[in-house]
């Protein structure tokens, strides 16, 4: 099976065979909600692409810096609300997806009762540990860290916003990056949105879709 598809139904089955219906049935609804969140953040993506280009559309950098230091400035302002609710909007989408996920291994596993929600607290026994660096893959590198941090700083203490970036040297296109902040100790520096999103939203993908084929495998 190629890792850019992954067959929900077969492990449904595989499931519904192994533990009966009930759990067949509660694992896909939670299979739907893992594609539901990944339409979600492919809509906000897609939304902030289409502000992002509306504030640079057919205007030069000088011009665009005039505008966001005019003090009645008010078009890249409204657009740039729009663009932060659509960004943090993916970033929320992305970061549950890890949870969501957990919940189908554990339900695919018949692991529930160690289940505390939690991605991170997933127990596997010695016949599933072919998933343990397929789970590092999708949540053990520094891309889902910096997502995990901005999400609960924005939740927790203050919104991460996307800034507006025009600039004036020709050397880097007009664009939006989360500010800096920190979190737990963490210090990030500014981080192009746009960039950002696109390639978390690709890796996640394919790393979720390992992790479901290896689970049609484990079940069969």
């Amino acid at each position: 099976m190629s890792n850019d598809t992954w067959d929900l139904r077969e492990l449904r089955t595989n499931v519904g065979q192994r533990y009966g219906e009930k759990q067949e049935l509660e694992l896909w609804e939670i299979l739907q909600s893992i594609f539901f969140r990944l339409k979600h953040a492919r809509f906000h993506i897609e939304e902030f692409e289409r502000l992002e280009d509306e504030v640079v559309s057919g205007r030069s950098s000088i011009e665009i810096a005039k505008e966001i230091f005019r003090f009645h400035e008010t078009r890249i302002s409204e657009i740039s609300v729009k663009a932060t609710a659509h960004a943090l909007g993916a970033v929320q989408a992305l970061h549950s997806l890890s949870d969501i996920l957990g919940s189908a291994i554990m339900l695919s596993l018949n692991n529930g009762v160690s289940w505390k929600g939690y991605f991170h607290d997933i127990k596997l026994s010695a016949p599933h540990l072919s998933l343990a660096p397929l789970i590092d893959e999708l949540n053990g590198n520094a891309s889902f860290i910096y997502l995990a941090d901005l999400t609960n700083r924005s939740k927790h203490r203050t919104v991460v916003q996307p800034r507006f970036q025009a600039d004036l040297t020709g050397g880097e296109r007009n664009r939006y990056d989360f500010v800096a902040f920190e979190h737990k100790g963490r210090v990030y520096g500014p981080k192009e949105v746009k960039t950002f999103l696109i390639n978390e939203y690709d890796r996640q993908g394919i790393a979720i879709f390992r992790i479901g084929n290896e689970l049609n495998r484990l079940t069969r």
